[in-house]
């Protein structure tokens, strides 16, 4: 017989006796911190033995040792592994807890990721909530380089003089501040962190998905805190259950289910109040967070958000990474999140084949984009909006640098409402406008029949669901008693690669 064998027969024997190891109470299926600690002891020396049986045969005989140990303790009432060789145990006292032992890799380096192209999207949609949360539960492991990029990017594209992304780490991610997160619904929540895939109930062993917080204890603590503060949601059973104990690396850990999700989740509480920016996006970099049937897509999708975004299987975390810093490059540029997503190119990860999926039935935009080149100096549009009246399109913003004050108005001005191209100084209605407030309302402009000046306006897409285009020109400001259908400017403006780029309502 192998060495191997005699090894995995010994942590087998030690299994059994690691796990009745403990204080025994009188009751199991009571719900005390007696039990509920016993319970996570017995997780513990699973997850233990999980360890030590997988560093010398493999996952697939850890995930049988853990089953065991925890199949011979008289606080279990159910134990089963997982398709992805997690095992889920159901405790006596009505607490679910899982072992999470899978190795998703490294995250050494982002460098190199390449921008890609845009693809047209689907109907319908807006901009989001102008507010943004980044939660990062792991940064103790993973660090925080990815996550960091996507909220300076966020942070950029909203604008305005200080950030409008939050951002939480490690043991600040706890279950209180993930419903805190939930309720309040903001406009993008980007969660990167683990998702466990673990039984729903011991009935019909139907998987089910909880993503990681990072809320950890030793198993005392654990029971205190469980007992005292979260013990409906710890002690249901089946789809009511919220609440999930999560053994990775030998620390307790709470993670969420779907329920707690449809509980807590509230991203709709904007749409209806007649504003663009009412919609959510959710993007769970975790592992199976994109399964649907009942998951976490369903989950936050019932609960308003408008576009979801999670993997299908367990992904590396340095391809999930680069994922997602590709997916807000474009996403906070100028495309809606169905381009964002298509412009990634592979959403597939090699490991295990692994896809990231887009739940969305919208076009939906981070913001509205209208940005140009000021005589070569960029300039960002914020507060994009689109009017349409007597025959015309108006298409306005406040322009600045980055996260300064507004130092410009911004007036595209345009016949029709559909596509087409205008030279502005042959034709009506077709203007560009732009007003300097830092110099006391100064004007400048361009339009038909004015001197000295250029200008064309292009719209290329124009439809139901989002107005697109491009403008560019020599603008002109002339003083107190020039006829600027006579006179030449006495001063100019270039503005260049001017785009703008809308979805959702129109006044």
């Amino acid at each position: 017989m192998k060495k191997s064998l005699f090894v995995l027969l010994a942590a087998l024997a030690a299994a059994t006796l690691v796990c009745k190891q403990s204080n025994v109470p009188d009751d199991w299926s009571e719900f005390t911190e007696e039990t509920v600690k016993g319970s996570l002891d017995a997780l513990a020396a699973a997850d233990s033995i999980y360890r030590e049986v997988m560093a010398l045969n493999g996952v697939p005989a850890a995930a049988e040792s853990a089953r065991a140990c925890l199949a011979a303790h008289d606080a279990v009432a159910a134990v089963g592994i997982t398709r992805d060789s997690s095992v889920t145990v159901f405790f006596r006292n009505g607490l679910l807890g899982s072992i999470y032992e899978l190795d998703r890799g490294t995250r050494d380096s982002l460098d190199g990721i390449p921008l890609a192209g845009e693809r047209v999207g689907i109907a319908g949609g807006g901009e989001v909530i102008a507010s943004a949360v980044v939660l990062t539960p792991f940064a103790h492991a993973w660090g925080t380089v990815a996550e960091d990029m996507v909220a300076d990017l966020l942070d950029t594209c909203f604008g305005g003089l200080g950030g409008a992304t939050e951002r939480v780490s490690d043991a600040a991610v706890s279950v209180d501040k993930v419903k805190e997160v939930l309720t309040a619904g903001p406009g993008v929540l980007l969660w990167s962190s683990h998702g466990a895939l673990v039984f729903k109930d011991e009935v019909n062993w139907e998987d089910w998905v909880a993503l990681l917080t990072g809320e950890s204890y030793g198993s005392e603590a654990m029971a205190q805190r469980i007992v005292n503060n979260y013990a409906g949601g710890a002690r249901a059973s089946g789809g009511d259950r919220e609440l999930v104990v999560v053994d990775i690396k030998g620390k307790h850990y709470l993670a969420v289910t779907p329920k707690f999700v449809t509980k807590y989740g509230n991203f709709n509480y904007m749409e209806g109040l007649g504003h663009n920016a009412t919609k959510s996006i959710v993007y769970a970099c975790c592992c199976h967070s994109g399964l649907s049937a009942g998951m976490m897509p369903d989950a936050f999708l019932a609960a308003g958000a408008d576009v979801y975004l999670g993997w299908s299987k367990p992904v590396k975390a340095l391809f999930a990474a680069q994922r997602q810093v590709l997916f807000f490059r474009q996403a906070t540029d100028t495309c809606t999140t169905t381009q964002a997503y298509y412009g990634i190119g592979n959403v597939t990860d090699p490991w295990k084949g692994a896809q990231l999926l887009c739940y969305t039935t919208d076009t939906v935009m981070i913001r509205a984009q209208m940005n140009f080149d000021k005589d070569g100096s960029p300039q960002h549009g914020y507060s994009v909006g689109v009017v349409m009246a007597s025959g015309a399109t108006t298409v306005n913003c406040f322009a600045s640098q980055p996260f300064q004050e507004p130092q410009y108005g911004v007036t595209v001005h345009f016949p029709g409402a559909g596509p087409g191209s205008w030279n502005c100084t042959a034709q009506e209605d077709a203007e560009i406008l732009i007003t300097d407030f830092n110099q006391s309302g100064k004007w400048y402009a361009v339009q038909k029949d004015f001197v000295g000046v250029s200008g064309s306006i292009e719209a290329a897409r124009y439809d139901g669901d989002i107005i697109s285009g491009r403008f560019s020109g020599t603008l002109g400001h002339w003083t107190t008693g020039q006829n600027p259908e006579e006179d030449p400017p006495s001063e100019t403006m270039e503005i260049q690669n001017g785009i703008f780029k809308h979805a959702g309502l129109r006044q």
